[in-house]
């Protein structure tokens, strides 16, 4: 077991007992899949799904189905990614006190979007990134996607679309997509 390994291991017991959960948690899914590791991603957020569902607790099931879209994105099944991801947004949107993690669903669909040559679709994607309620982005993504989003709404399309696919590239750089 390598050091990280380690760490997520000793990082999800303690949520557990935190949360009174037996088993696997939702963040074992995003750890892997901040690693890139599609494979343990898909097993770990499969059985936070089961066991989240469960036990109804809406936020790790969106959390599980925004792991899974990843992987359905990463996988090129992108009708099942655009499913997955946009539950995921309807489960967090549908809380009392919505979940400030959006990004793990919007990622998929802005790349999805672009891959379609949707930009307009993929803007408005992004714009999700930047609402007040959400979990901040790092500075240099933050960036890239705020220019994006001004160069569209500035009516400069084809420099917020060139914007936007480098600032997915940013994302790919820090482990978000």
């Amino acid at each position: 077991m390598t050091d990280l390994e380690a760490e997520i291991e000793k990082l999800s017991a303690a949520i557990a007992e935190d949360r009174k959960l037996p088993g696997p948690d939702a963040r074992r899914a995003v750890a892997f899949r901040r690693l890139g590791d599609v494979a343990r991603c898909a097993a770990e957020a499969k059985r936070t799904l089961e066991l989240a569902t469960k036990l109804g607790m809406v936020e790790y099931v969106a959390m599980a189905k925004a792991s899974l879209a990843w992987v359905a994105w990463r996988q090129e099944d992108y009708p099942e990614a655009e499913k997955l991801a946009t539950e995921a947004l309807e489960l967090w949107h549908g809380m009392d006190d919505p979940y400030g993690f959006d990004w793990m669903a919007l990622w998929p669909l802005i790349a999805i979007a672009l891959h379609r040559q949707d930009s307009s679709a993929a803007i408005g994607f992004a714009r999700g990134l930047l609402a007040e309620n959400q979990h901040p982005l790092p500075e240099t993504l933050l960036n890239a996607v705020q220019k994006a989003c001004d160069q569209w709404q500035n009516g400069v399309q084809e420099n917020a679309t060139a914007d936007l696919v480098s600032a997915m590239s940013v994302a790919r750089e820090l482990s978000y997509l």
